[in-house]
């Protein structure tokens, strides 16, 4: 009787723990909408901008920095390389 106690015990404290620590929408607030993150947002200003080809950028350069261990070589070296090249 007391297994059958302690182990309903031990299963309502872990599906209460996983409902407490569930996913939750990411807090989003009304200054920090980065045109960078919305998929809409650069035809939206291209639209709207001075130049509608869509040539100019959005928003600041981003310098992406990728390190690996693997020679260049190997199909991970390749598939590196191929992505830097896009």
């Amino acid at each position: 009787m007391k297994k059958k106690v302690l182990s309903a015990l031990l299963c309502a404290a872990m599906v209460l723990s996983m409902t407490a620590c569930g996913l939750k929408e990411p807090e989003t607030t009304d200054a920090g909408n980065d045109a960078a993150t919305t998929d809409e947002a650069p035809a939206t200003e291209a639209a709207e901008g001075d130049d509608a080809s869509g040539t100019e950028p959005v928003g600041p350069a981003v310098t992406l920095v990728f390190a690996e261990v693997n020679p260049l070589d190997t199909i991970v070296g390749k598939t590196d390389v191929a992505f830097k090249e896009k």
